[in-house]
């Protein structure tokens, strides 16, 4: 049997440089790359300080991991989605976050107060039923939608095949529908 071919990724530039302990690297890394680990995080915790402190482990497990880092058997991405969906497991199964009041997103000021209200009650219905969700299913649809990993990133992510992925998102995406009906008919 023939080994499997490296991975390419779009980080690997900086992978010298991490081994070297290069703090401008890791530096550099985040900047790609924390916005959309944060969003994973945040969709599987319901809470922006925990996301933070579950973004902030995974990057220092990585700065860790540098100097044996092996090119071409995984994405970098791929990597801390899987370490931070675990370290957002851990923190679940130790207590369950309460339902999200905030945000990610600041408040813009070009939008009526109406519309405000509008888009941040859709908001919370949005995270109350994905908060509603198996984790599993959570972070099947933060991968895909937040993170915007193609399904086989997204299936090492989590450590199943492509296959049990995509199964995993159908079943999330009609979970996720049937809470939000369940939303607007209670409303």
């Amino acid at each position: 049997m023939s080994p499997a071919p490296a991975i390419s990724d779009p980080d690997a530039d900086l992978l010298p440089a991490l081994a070297r302990g290069d703090e401008a690297a890791l530096t550099t890394l985040m900047e790609r790359r924390l916005d959309g680990l944060h969003r994973l995080c945040f969709r599987l915790l319901g809470d922006t300080h925990e996301a933070e402190d579950v973004c902030q482990e995974s990057f220092l497990k990585l700065w860790q991991a540098a100097p044996t880092w092996q090119p071409g058997r995984a994405r970098l991405m791929t990597w801390l989605c899987r370490v931070a969906t675990n370290r957002c497991y851990d923190r679940l199964r130790k207590k369950r976050p309460d339902l999200p009041g905030d945000t990610l997103n600041p408040a813009d000021d070009r939008i009526t107060v109406e519309a405000r209200l509008i888009r941040d009650e859709r908001w919370d219905a949005l995270q109350t039923a994905m908060m509603a969700l198996k984790p599993r299913e959570r972070t099947a649809l933060a991968l895909c939608y937040d993170d915007a990993l193609p399904q086989k990133d997204a299936a090492t992510a989590m450590e199943i095949t492509v296959s049990a992925y995509e199964s995993l998102l159908v079943r999330a995406r009609k979970s996720l529908r049937a809470e939000l009906d369940m939303e607007r008919q209670s409303a």
